[in-house]
């Protein structure tokens, strides 16, 4: 079994394309405000040519924070030091990300609309702010990112599901202005493309990733037979099962994101042991 620590080599890598959609009015802010007069008070982030765009740090931010919600809610132990193997932490010491987002952007050149708000103070009830004018992406604007990962059993990928599940119905809200109902978005998740370095003369593998800060150690097996591969792992007990693209030493399977999403339960009961 090859033990691997960290990202002193990656073994298992890959991506997930991820769909968001607006549902109701979007905004994500530039952080500062213009020195144009005549632009919005709260002006959106665009990108090189003018579209608006999703930073990948907000949704890191945002399945970071879902994804805690959720295993706190079901009582799975340690899950704040789970959650740093997932996504990286600098507190003791510094380790990075096993999951990466990169910006989402939009294709449309209509996406941006703007309204003007006043701030309300809570005690007088008297308008303490304003009017103030503040661009938003309108709703029914599509979005495209990719979530990548390196080292991670894919059963893992797993935990993003409810995330989406709770931006779908409104619960988990994305951007800001949440409480005037802004930041209602749905995500969609396509199949995951993975790829694993596999020595040629080998049929199966056995690999041991470390999980410091939860103290744990998740042993994945592999088996390749004709143009299919097979995946588990000591946790979830979950077997994948993809279609193989290429051939070792680096074999590219395809797996569908809704045989993933499956492995959420067993997952649980995995962490809750």
């Amino acid at each position: 079994m090859q033990e691997v620590h960290g990202f002193e080599a990656i073994v298992i890598s890959g991506s997930v394309k991820c769909e968001i959609k607006t549902k109701t009015p979007l905004t994500i802010g530039a952080g500062k405000s213009p020195v144009d007069p005549l632009a919005p008070d709260i002006p959106l982030l665009r990108d090189s040519i003018g579209r608006p765009v999703i930073p990948g740090s907000t949704l890191k931010g945002f399945f970071r924070s879902g994804i805690e919600r959720t295993l706190s809610a079901l009582n799975i132990k340690d899950y704040i030091k789970l959650v740093e193997d997932l996504f990286g932490t600098t507190r003791v010491e510094a380790y990075g990300s096993r999951l990466i987002f990169s910006d989402a952007y939009t294709d449309r050149d209509d996406a941006v609309g703007m309204r003007d708000h006043i701030k309300i103070n809570s005690t007088t009830m008297a308008v303490e702010h304003g009017p103030f004018t503040q661009e938003y992406v309108k709703p029914g604007v599509s979005f495209s990112s990719n979530i990548s990962f390196r080292n991670i059993p894919l059963s893992f990928l797993s935990l993003l599901s409810p995330v989406i599940k709770q931006a779908d119905i409104g619960v988990a809200r994305l951007g800001r202005s949440k409480s005037r109902g802004y930041g209602h978005v749905s995500i969609n998740l396509l199949d995951i493309s993975a790829d694993i370095v596999w020595p040629s003369e080998m049929d199966s593998l056995s690999l041991s990733f470390s999980l410091p800060n939860y103290g744990k150690k998740v042993r994945i097996s592999l088996r390749k037979s004709e143009n299919k591969i097979s995946i588990s792992d000591s946790i979830s007990e979950c077997e994948l099962t993809g279609d193989m693209e290429t051939k070792p030493p680096i074999l590219r399977a395809k797996l569908k994101w809704s045989d993933v999403e499956k492995c959420l339960e067993p997952l649980i009961r995995g962490l809750g042991k």
